[in-house]
């Protein structure tokens, strides 16, 4: 069955370039042909279109020549469009632009830098909020547009974050920030202080915030943002990072014992 079934993909293939190679002998560009064919390539990369990319379209230049322009997250699906046309024998200019596009910014990788950076699913304030993402979170940015930068976070899905939630860092910056000390914030909310008499907040604080750790005064933990603020939170609000991670298990008891610490707070999406 399955070699039957690789069969008739290899004569479909094999059919579709003969077309494309009649089409282009008549000296007529199917635009809408090698557009199909370029939504088949990609949906053989992309399952989720939350967590990729491909916006590439064809146009002519001439009657021998297309133009290949667009972005993607994938550059497999580059290479296979390219190679697909390219065995018709269509003359192709590749203007197709790799997510995130590093020639560009060598900087792009931020860090979350707000308590809770709001997620949208375009560039603007009014669009619909799809995620959030909470200080400390590393996110890749894919490309800028005005204010904005369309993000990935860790968990793959792709949205529009403001440019001033994130400190931007290229890859040494990154490096070098992940492997500071660092502490989780353990409370629902709370605050950074400028120092231990509580007297300044410096930011506030959501559980799951991640900070440098800079050393200990006390009862509390003195932490730096990573935008560089620098402020004190208590140490029974938050915990080692590693220790954290590596002592934090999933079971029924502790999924209840978490919800019931929500009681009484609004729900965002509700």
């Amino acid at each position: 069955m399955k070699h039957n079934v690789g069969i008739r993909f290899i004569l479909k293939s094999q059919l579709l370039l003969f077309l494309l190679a009649i089409a282009y002998g008549c000296n007529s560009f199917p635009e809408a042909r090698i557009k199909s064919e370029i939504d088949q390539i990609a949906s053989k990369y992309i399952n989720d279109k939350r967590e990729d990319v491909c916006t590439i379209n064809a146009s002519s230049e001439r009657k021998d020549r297309i133009i290949l322009r667009g972005e993607t997250t994938v550059p497999q699906i580059r290479e296979d469009i390219i190679n697909t046309l390219a065995k018709s024998g269509i003359d192709l200019i590749d203007s197709i632009i790799i997510l995130p596009d590093t020639s560009i910014s060598n900087k792009y990788i931020g860090v979350v830098t707000l308590s809770v950076a709001n997620l949208r699913k375009e560039p603007m304030h009014r669009a619909e909020l799809v995620s959030q993402a909470i200080l400390g979170t590393p996110v890749i940015i894919l490309k800028e547009e005005n204010s904005w930068v369309l993000v990935r976070t860790p968990d793959k899905y792709i949205s529009w974050t403001e440019r001033s939630s994130l400190v931007l860092m290229d890859r040494h910056e990154f490096s070098a920030w992940k492997n500071e000390e660092k502490v989780i914030y353990t409370e629902n909310s709370g605050w950074a202080y400028r120092s231990a008499d509580e007297a300044e907040v410096v930011g506030d604080l959501v559980s799951g915030a991640v900070l440098m750790k800079k050393g200990e005064s006390g009862k509390y933990v003195n932490t730096t943002f990573p935008d560089g603020r620098a402020g004190v939170i208590r140490k029974s609000s938050s915990d080692e990072y590693p220790r954290w991670k590596n002592d934090s298990l999933v079971t029924a008891d502790e999924v209840i014992k978490t919800a019931f610490t929500f009681i009484g707070l609004p729900y965002l999406w509700g």
